[in-house]
């Protein structure tokens, strides 16, 4: 090996050790799975951590540690937090950050920056706004699973596969920075001994807006994206309830230009199946036709009301912007801005009945 040869090796294990993981052993450091921030004054800031205890006494079920401090900066938070934990506090293993309504509603864009700037934090770190405060919800011992962060990571992960639109800390900082698109995060509630998703949250660049209530979620989720889950339930007649199982629904986007104004038109194509029906009559192809006729007209009307929701706040989570930048040469945001509002949206959705999914 020449001289060139063998410095560049030198150079590049040295690199190599420069970079690399420092090894962190369980029993010496105190991990940290999710946290949040309420408001707490002008400039200041509230943080709840919640910490995974293993117990001391043989066979005990986990608890849950928490610690709160308040000062400006996160940075400084964790600071004082770490004079009042016995181990070293390793927020690698964080899955969920949350943010009080109060708090969102002063903008919260500095905090995720200082998550996202964070080499020990994973990219697909949930956030998620509380209606209330944080501190309670990170605090409480709830009977649904012995160590709170893994409820919320079960309670979110699930409702994301069948009833809310997918997001993470990517998603958000992606929509904020990115043109045409506003973020949104799930709305969390403390209720009693439990925690509820309430609806999604909207925001306008890094505020806080308003929210939209969970039923509707479904309908925004179906705006959103493809998915294969989640149950629908509308009145087909008088009393009669029908609840469909969605077996696989797909969205496109279709925009034209009439003269100057761009006009969208949303398709969703969804195959379902009749998971329950209240009541006594025999389902056949009349039935079927009927049902699949109403959940047209029902979930059209619905999510034309979304929409026009959307555009009473003037936020965009759709990613309307964006699209018809995609197909627009030349197109000016800031006239899209001003117009988004006025833009007609037509809404067409088609519903197919594959399976009744009960006795016939």
């Amino acid at each position: 090996m020449n001289n060139i040869k063998k410095a560049f090796v030198i150079i590049f294990l040295s690199i190599l050790d420069g970079c690399s993981i420092q090894p962190r052993i369980l029993e010496d450091i105190q991990l940290v799975t999710s946290f949040g921030y309420d408001y707490a004054g002008k400039d200041k800031i509230k943080a709840t951590i919640n910490m995974p205890i293993t117990p001391v006494v043989e066979n005990a079920p986990p608890g849950n540690q928490v610690l709160t401090a308040i000062g400006h900066t996160s940075k400084n938070i964790r600071q004082i937090l770490q004079s009042r934990s016995p181990k070293p506090l390793y927020i690698g293993r964080t899955t969920v950050v949350l943010y009080s309504k109060t708090l969102a509603e002063h903008g919260i864009l500095s905090l995720i920056n200082t998550l996202q700037r964070d080499p020990e934090l994973g990219r697909d770190l949930t956030l998620a706004v509380v209606d209330g405060k944080v501190e309670p919800l990170l605090s409480f011992h709830y009977p649904w699973a012995e160590v709170t962060t893994k409820y919320m990571e079960q309670l979110l992960e699930q409702n994301e596969l069948q009833n809310i639109p997918k997001t993470n800390i990517h998603d958000f900082l992606f929509r904020y920075y990115g043109k045409g698109a506003d973020p949104f995060m799930p709305l969390l509630k403390k209720k009693g001994n439990e925690i509820k998703i309430k609806g999604m949250a909207l925001f306008k660049g890094d505020r806080y807006v308003g929210y939209i209530p969970y039923r509707k979620s479904f309908i925004m989720k179906l705006l959103f994206e493809n998915f294969k889950s989640g149950i629908y339930e509308f009145k087909l007649k008088k009393e009669n309830h029908v609840a469909i199982e969605n077996l696989a629904s797909k969205v496109d986007y279709d925009v034209q230009y009439r003269g100057n104004q761009p006009h969208i038109t949303i398709n969703v194509n969804l195959q379902g199946k009749i998971s329950e029906f209240q009541s006594t009559e025999l389902i056949g192809n009349q039935l079927i036709k009927s049902v699949e006729k109403q959940a047209d007209r029902t979930i059209t009307r619905e999510a034309k009301n979304l929409v026009h929701t959307f555009q009473d706040l003037n936020v965009d989570p759709l990613g309307l912007g964006h699209k018809v930048n995609n197909v627009t040469p030349h197109f000016n945001f800031s006239r899209w801005n001003k117009a988004y509002a006025d833009v007609p949206i037509d809404i067409n959705v088609k519903i197919k009945v594959v399976q009744s999914g009960i006795t016939e």
